[in-house]
Formats: C-alpha cells, structure tokens, sequence
C-alpha cells in the first residue's frame, strides 16, 4: 500500500500465475477481434475509396457500374452482383456480374432487357422496396437469408431456384423522394 503526498492510494495485489494464463488468452482474443475490425474497416474504407473515384471518373457508365458490381462481388463474397436504375415504374439500365461458376441472368445486351426472369426478379425487388423499405432514408438494404424459405419471396421462388439465388443483400436507393434502383 502506497500513499501518495496528494492524498492518493495506492494497492498492488499479488496475481497467481493461473490467473495470468487467462487474462493472456482474453487479451488474445480481444486483440484477435480489435485486429480483424481494424482490417474490415480498412477494406470498407479502401472499397469506399474506390468507389469513388470511379463514380467521379470519365469512364461511361457501364464501365463505372460493371467494376462497381464486380468489386462489390469481391469485397463481400458474394457469387453476383446487379446493379439497375428504376424510373417510373421501369427498368432500363442492368449490369450484372457473376463469378464463372453462376449461371447469368443478364447477358449483358441491352437489347436483350425483355428477358422474362430478370424483368420479374427487378420488379419484385423494387416492389419489394416499396412495401417494406425505409423511404425516409436515401438509401435502404434489406438482407433476406434464405429466400426460398421467406414467404415474402414466393412469387419469384422459380426464378430464384433457376438461378441458384438462395439468400440476397438488396440496397435500394432514393433520389428526390422516389425508388432509382
């Protein structure tokens, strides 16, 4: 015990050499956490970045949203990633990336956008938004586990099997008040 001329105390406690071995392992532990946190933000602030400068970059669209869809697939371990614009009602910009193993619901011709299963996975996506999305935010994401046993899912259970769609992340976007993809 330690006294201190401002008045304070001071004890020291003796530790047994058990009790050590347990505060390393949760000090480990915890160090083992805080240094994968640190490395998930670091990778979510370096997509972020990317991201950016992309979107302020002099590359057409497409370009812009097919390296966005593709560092997305990455970033997240994802298998596909589409990306599409909603006016009015209508679809008129997809993009979609997948890794090699995935069969493709887009091929990639906008020429070719009145492809039935994709027409309806979009509109049930964007309706979806519309039933059950925060619309006071200007941006919403909905992460749904297994679609083939959500009941909200069962319009589109075909499509989602067809395509080996099994769980999802949807992030919708708002511009000036209404649903942009």
């Amino acid at each position: 015990l330690t006294r201190y001329p401002e008045g304070l105390i001071s004890a020291f406690e003796k530790i047994s050499s058990e009790n050590r071995e347990v505060d390393k392992s949760v000090e480990k532990s915890s160090s083992t956490i805080l240094l994968r946190n640190l490395e998930r933000t670091l990778r979510n602030e370096r997509l972020m970045r990317e991201v950016g400068n992309l979107i302020i970059s002099d590359l057409a669209i497409e370009e812009i949203s097919k390296t966005i869809a593709r560092l997305l697939c990455v970033h997240l371990k994802v298998d596909r990633c589409l990306i599409h614009d909603y006016k009015e009602g209508k679809t008129s910009f997809v993009v979609e990336y997948c890794d090699s193993n995935t069969k493709r619901m887009f091929p990639g011709n906008s020429a070719e956008m009145d492809l039935e299963d994709l027409k309806r996975y979009l509109n049930f996506q964007d309706h979806f938004y519309e039933k059950f999305g925060n619309k006071s935010k200007k941006s919403s994401i909905s992460i749904i586990e297994n679609v083939l046993e959500d009941k909200n899912f069962t319009k589109i259970h075909d499509v989602c099997e067809r395509y080996n769609i099994i769980s999802q992340i949807a992030i919708s976007t708002m511009i000036g008040g209404r649903l942009s993809g």
